[in-house]
This record gives structure tokens, C-alpha cells and sequence, in this order.
């Protein structure tokens, strides 16, 4: 007679005695959980965007937090003239250009150095256009 190993159904270690599906109580949470987001997916989304729209100051709170984070982790100091007040988060490929919030494609600049940074930019590329219409 041939005996079937069984496996954990989330990380795929062995199991041992009575143990016929998970092979520990936190594997078994963890796949369950997977499969009810895999199964109401449609559901979770539905509540995350009504969420969102009836309460826009919490989600404004978080992204706060979020972009403290961010400045920390890339220094909190304009990257220009080192100042640590009035910082801004600076997009080197502006997202509407499929820039990203990725830390690679951030800058940290104060607000007088990113206001600074925007006019050059808008002025060069007045310059351009202008440029090539004549």
C-alpha cells in the first residue's frame, strides 16, 4: 500500500499527525484569508471606494503620513539648498507623464526651490515651443 505525503496547502511543508490540510493554526488563517479576498474581491473594492468617498479628510490624513514618510526616507532637506522648512515632494518625471511615486523618481525641495524649479521649467519649455513655431 502506497502512502501519500501530504503537504500544507499554504507554504507546503510537511504535515504530521492529526494534521490533514495546514500544517500550523497561522498557515491555515493565512490561506483562508487569502481565498475570501480572492472570493469577494469585487465586494472589498466596492467598500474601500464608498470608504473613500464618505470619508475624504481620513484618507487625506493618511496620505499625509504617507508623504512624511517618504521625506524622511529620502532625507528631509531641500536637495537643493539643504533648507529643512516648507518642504515639497518634487516628481522628476511628472506623473502625468507616467512618472511614479517611486523613491527613485522623488526629489525633496523646499518650497521657494520647487516653485523655483516648476517657473525654469515652464520657461524652457515656452522657449522651445516658441522656438519651433517659427
Amino acid at each position: 500500500m502506497l502512502y501519500e505525503q501530504h503537504t500544507c496547502r499554504k507554504c507546503g511543508g510537511g504535515l504530521s499527525g492529526r494534521q490533514t490540510v495546514y500544517c500550523s493554526q497561522r498557515c491555515s488563517k493565512l490561506y483562508l484569508k487569502s481565498q475570501y479576498r480572492k472570493r469577494k474581491r469585487d465586494k472589498i473594492n466596492e467598500y474601500n471606494r464608498n470608504y473613500r468617498r464618505a470619508k475624504p479628510e481620513v484618507i487625506k490624513t493618511q496620505k499625509i503620513r504617507h508623504r512624511s514618510k517618504k521625506l524622511l526616507e529620502l532625507g528631509a532637506f531641500c536637495n537643493r539648498c539643504g533648507v529643512k522648512e516648507d518642504l515639497h515632494m518634487h516628481h522628476v518625471r511628472p506623473r502625468s507623464m507616467m512618472g511614479t511615486d517611486h523613491a527613485s523618481n522623488m526629489m525633496v525641495l523646499c518650497g521657494e526651490c520647487h516653485r523655483l524649479w516648476h517657473y525654469a521649467c515652464d520657461e524652457v519649455m515656452e522657449r522651445y515651443w516658441s522656438g519651433r513655431a517659427v
